[in-house]
C-alpha cells in the first residue's frame, strides 16, 4: 500500500485482501515485487527476497516443523537467501526475531517499539479503532500517523513500511502520508458492524499467539469496553500440538464462546476436541468470577449464546470473532439479531 501510494507502483502477491485494491494481487509497471512469504509449510525458503521483512517467528505450523529449533532454522535460512547487496528488516520487539539477529550477515534495519530499534514510535495514543503516534527512523522524528487500527502491535507492524522505505530512499513522511490512508486487510481486524452499543470485528487469528496479540490490543484500545471472543479452533493438529498455549491465549476476554473445530481437511485426533480445549483454558485464563465460557454447537447457537451475552450498559461490548475459517459469520448474524431487537 505504501510503495503504491508513494508512486513506486510495484506487483504484488500476498495472502490477504487489501481493502483499497480489493485484491491480494496487483499487476505493477516498476521492477518492485511486495510478496507474502508463507513459512506454515516452508515453501518461504523458496523465495530470494532482496528486502526480507520479518515480524515475528511464533511457535506454530508445528506438524510441518516438529519444534521451534527448527522453526527458527528455517528463518535463518530464509535471510540466508537475501543477497549480499539486499537488506532484513526486522521487528525486535520479538525475543525469537532478537534470537537470530546475531547471526545475521547482511545489512539489518531494525522496526518496533523498543526505544533501541533503529524504527520506533513515539507519543502513542490510542482512539477506538484509530492509533496516532509519531514515527521516529534513526533519531529522526517524522511527520504524525494516525493509523486506522487498533492495539501497538499494529503500530510496530507498521513501523516496518518505514523500514523498507529508508532501503528503497523513500521520503519517510509520504509512508506518514500513506499509513494514515490505509484502509485495511480483509479478515484482519476488520470492522463488520456497530449496533446497540456493540461493536463487531473479524480477525484471522487462529493461533495462541495471535489470539492473545488481537485480545491484548483490543482491551488496550477498548480498555472500558466488555469483550467477547467467538473462536473457531482450527485443525486438530494445532489444538494438539499447541494446547497449553492456547489454554492461556485468552486471559483478556471477558466472554468466550467456543464453536466446532474447523478441521481444514484433516481427520480428528484423540485429545484434541472442543471439550479438552475448553477444560484447559478455564483453568489457566479465567476466574469463575468474572469470566464466562460457552460451548456452542454450531454457529446458530454461538450467535444466541453472544447475543445473551453483550451488554448496552456503560461502554458496551466489543465482539470479536476469531479463526481462519468461516466464524466472521457469526459476526454478521449477531448484527443482524441486534438490528431486529425491539
Amino acid at each position: 500500500h505504501s510503495l503504491h501510494s508513494v508512486g513506486l507502483d510495484p506487483t504484488v502477491v500476498i495472502g490477504g485482501k487489501l481493502n483499497s485494491f480489493d485484491s491480494s494481487v496487483k499487476l505493477g509497471k516498476s521492477d518492485l515485487f511486495v510478496a507474502e512469504a508463507d513459512e506454515s509449510d516452508g515453501s518461504f525458503l523458496r523465495l530470494t527476497p532482496t528486502i526480507a521483512v520479518i515480524t515475528n517467528i511464533d511457535r506454530d505450523h508445528l506438524d510441518h516443523y516438529g519444534s521451534l529449533d527448527e522453526i527458527v532454522k528455517a528463518f535463518e535460512s530464509f535471510v540466508d537467501k537475501v543477497p549480499f547487496y539486499g537488506a532484513v528488516c526486522l521487528c525486535i520487539d520479538d525475543p525469537m526475531v532478537q534470537l537470530i539477529l546475531p547471526k545475521i550477515r547482511r545489512k539489518v534495519v531494525t522496526f518496533g517499539l523498543r526505544k533501541d530499534a533503529d524504527i520506533t514510535a513515539e507519543n502513542i495514543k490510542t482512539n477506538g479503532l484509530k492509533t496516532t503516534y509519531t514515527p521516529v527512523s534513526f533519531g529522526k522524528k517524522q511527520a504524525e500517523t494516525t493509523l486506522q487500527m487498533p492495539g501497538l502491535y499494529n503500530v510496530s507492524n507498521s513501523l516496518a513500511s518505514f523500514a523498507v522505505a529508508s532501503i528503497l530512499n523513500v521520503e519517510l513522511n509520504k509512508i506518514s502520508k500513506s499509513i494514515s490512508q490505509f484502509e485495511g486487510v480483509l479478515h484482519r481486524y476488520s470492522f463488520v458492524g456497530e449496533c446497540k452499543n456493540t461493536i463487531v470485528i473479524d480477525d484471522y487469528a487462529h493461533n495462541p499467539k495471535k489470539i492473545e496479540t488481537v485480545l491484548k490490543g483490543t482491551k488496550e484500545s477498548f480498555p472500558d469496553k466488555q469483550i467477547v471472543a467467538i473462536f473457531q479452533p482450527h485443525r486438530y493438529s494445532r489444538i494438539k500440538l499447541q494446547l497449553e498455549e492456547f489454554a492461556s491465549c485468552f486471559v483478556d476476554a471477558d466472554k468466550l464462546i467456543v464453536t466446532p473445530i474447523f478441521s481444514a481437511g484433516e481427520q480428528p485426533i484423540p485429545g484434541a476436541t472442543i471439550e479438552n480445549l475448553v477444560q484447559q483454558i478455564a483453568l489457566s485464563s479465567f476466574n469463575e468470577d468474572t469470566n464466562s465460557i460457552f460451548v456452542a454447537e454450531n454457529f446458530e447457537q454461538a450467535t444466541k449464546f453472544a447475543y445473551e451475552n453483550v451488554t448496552n450498559e456503560g461502554n458496551g461490548s466489543i465482539v470479536l470473532t476469531l479463526g481462519a475459517g468461516d466464524i466472521r459469520l457469526v459476526g454478521q448474524l449477531l448484527l443482524e439479531k441486534l438490528k431486529a431487537k425491539k
